[in-house]
């Protein structure tokens, strides 16, 4: 091959090189590139640092609000227990079952506390050979239970059984909802007589279906596939019942009261928070609140956001290369200043500017100008976004707040009866135990009523439970408007409910009793007409080693009033 083939065969095959370079020597092109990268790193810098803000923040923030969530059901689950644990407490300690045990009496009991509270499965007294000798609508009267944990257990102090599944009442209630077998929860305490002989065990089984309606309470209205699993003190999934056997807790979840993300079992992350159930009851069940929510709902918002701000980069950036290549063609010698000030950008600054040049060329003018309106207007969309994520986080806070708010509207719930809106039986053992412990330091006497409707059952039978309702509530408002600011109001239990008067005797008591049951009886009452009360009172002694006694005496002295004849005040 000849000198002149091998030099044309060697330009041909440095040709596209030498066409590449040549495009990119374009001062034009160099601009545009240029400016292209430096609107696209810019971009990329404040993306990335506000997408990482948020998340973060936005991870914490849901954290915390799943926490919040978590501890507000195991306050709720606690608050049951306890209040289930000391009603069956108080219940061994009536003198009906202690000491006096009329079967007749206490049958009446235990139908009106089986009643009283919708899950109760059974509930009803044992004697010390495990022999039920009464129970709630006389089920399982008879049966021997000796052999049974809640039993063998609850003969020696007081006791709560973890969830399992019904044995001996199996065929007697109703399935769960999703169609399995019914759970239970077991309540049990020792009954003692005189000098301290142990007489048998006063017990009751929960219904397991009574946690649905708490969860349910706690979750928020739009709660973007949140979560709640109650476990056991193995990991083992108590609830929901529907992914019992499915789903398999994490080993590393989070302590109690903090969050963290996690991979669960069907290979999906989520972030979960936990709260142990601290009931500060006899029997340490180990529960605790696991809420999970998907890693992608709960980051769904800055997800969102990212895109948004990535396609206005994006558009930002082709909008700003398209106008430099435009407007460099004309660029010759101030190009150096102008390079100067976009690499002073580039570094961060943000007080030069680039219209500050010697030039009076219009195209490096006009350059200048559009450079320094490109500039701005980053600047103004970088602060968009800061306050963007600013409105973010007040959106966060809000929420946050909202919950807050919630969790205390349910704590006060808590302690108020739905129906009647007056204090709950809860209520009314802490005001108890209060004016109690100030009557026992200061020696003043105060006085408690108990009051029961007479023939209420008729009525709902007569006139209908809507009826009933509407007659519980009037007696409440009659007692409301009749008592001093300073007396409690509270729903002891079905038809019956107690006053509790503070530094208030005997006498006065009793007057005010008589009052109310004189109001109750001439007070029309709308679709029913009449209706009677009877009532029981009895007031604070010295001697009184505890609250319960003035309450077990008012209410001995109410069936006192039920045995005279009803409609009348008696004074134990």
């Amino acid at each position: 091959m000849s000198n002149a083939s091998k030099n044309e065969a060697h330009s041909s095959l440095q040709s596209p090189t030498h066409s590449a370079l040549h495009w990119f020597n374009s001062f034009r092109n160099r601009i545009a590139v240029l400016f292209g990268c430096l609107l696209l790193i810019l971009g990329i810098i404040v993306v990335s640092y506000i997408y990482n803000a948020s998340s973060n923040r936005l991870t914490i923030a849901s954290g915390k609000s799943l926490a919040i969530i978590a501890q507000s059901v195991s306050n709720m689950l606690s608050s049951t227990l306890q209040e289930r644990e000391r009603e069956i407490i108080l219940l061994s300690k009536r003198p009906l079952f202690a000491t006096e045990r009329n079967q007749e009496k206490m049958q009446q009991a235990l139908d009106r506390i089986k009643d009283s509270y919708e899950h109760y499965a059974w509930i009803g007294f044992a004697n010390a050979d495990g022999k039920v000798m009464v129970a709630g609508k006389q089920m399982l009267q008879g049966a021997d239970v000796s052999q049974r944990p809640w039993f063998i257990l609850g003969s020696q102090a007081p006791f709560i059984g973890d969830v399992h599944g019904a044995l001996l009442l199996a065929s007697m209630i109703a399935p769960m909802d999703d169609g399995s077998q019914p759970r239970l929860v077991d309540f049990a305490a020792p009954v003692y007589g005189e000098n301290g002989v142990f007489e048998g065990v006063v017990a009751a089984h929960s219904n397991w279906a009574w946690v649905r309606s708490v969860l349910n309470s706690a979750l928020p209205k739009e709660h973007d596939g949140i979560e709640i699993f109650i476990i056991d003190k193995h990991n083992e999934v108590l609830y929901p019942n529907a992914l019992i056997h499915s789903t398999i807790v994490p080993n590393n979840i989070p302590a109690s009261g903090e969050f963290q993300y996690n991979e669960w079992r069907d290979g999906k992350r989520y972030l979960t928070a936990m709260a142990l159930v601290d009931s500060q009851v006899s029997t340490d069940l180990g529960w605790k609140i696991l809420v999970r929510q998907p890693s992608d709902m709960a980051m769904s918002a800055v997800h969102d956001m990212r895109v948004i701000i990535l396609l206005i980069s994006i558009v930002a950036t082709l909008i700003g290369v398209f106008t430099a290549y435009q407007l460099a063609g004309a660029l010759s010698r101030p190009i150096e200043r102008l390079a100067a000030t976009a690499l002073g950008i580039k570094n961060g600054s943000r007080q030069i500017s680039f219209t500050e040049t010697d030039s009076r060329l219009k195209e490096v003018i006009s350059l200048s100008n559009s450079l320094q309106g490109m500039m701005t207007s980053l600047l103004d969309r970088e602060h968009s976004l800061v306050q963007m994520n600013a409105n973010l986080e007040a959106t966060v806070q809000k929420r946050t707040n909202a919950l807050e708010q919630a969790n205390k509207e349910l704590a006060e719930l808590a302690l108020r009866d739905p129906l009647t809106q007056c204090f709950n039986r809860l209520a009314l053992e802490e005001a108890m135990t209060q004016i109690f412990k100030q009557a026992a330091e200061d020696g003043e006497a105060y006085s408690v009523i108990m009051i029961d409707i007479d023939h209420f059952k008729a009525v709902n039978d007569t006139y209908g439970h809507q009826a009933g309702d509407e007659a519980l509530k009037k007696l409440v408002e009659l007692m409301h408007n009749n008592t001093r600011d300073g007396d409690f109001v509270a729903r002891y239990g079905g038809e019956e409910f107690t006053i509790l008067l503070p530094k208030t005797d005997s006498k006065t008591a009793a007057e005010r009793a008589e009052q109310i049951r004189q109001i109750v009886q001439d007070t029309v009452i709308e679709e029913i007409g009449h209706i009677t009360i009877s009532l029981g009172v009895a007031t604070y002694c010295q001697s009184d080693q505890r609250a319960e006694i003035i309450l077990d005496r008012s209410d001995e002295a109410l069936y006192q009033s039920k045995e005279n004849g009803r409609n009348q005040v008696s004074i134990n």
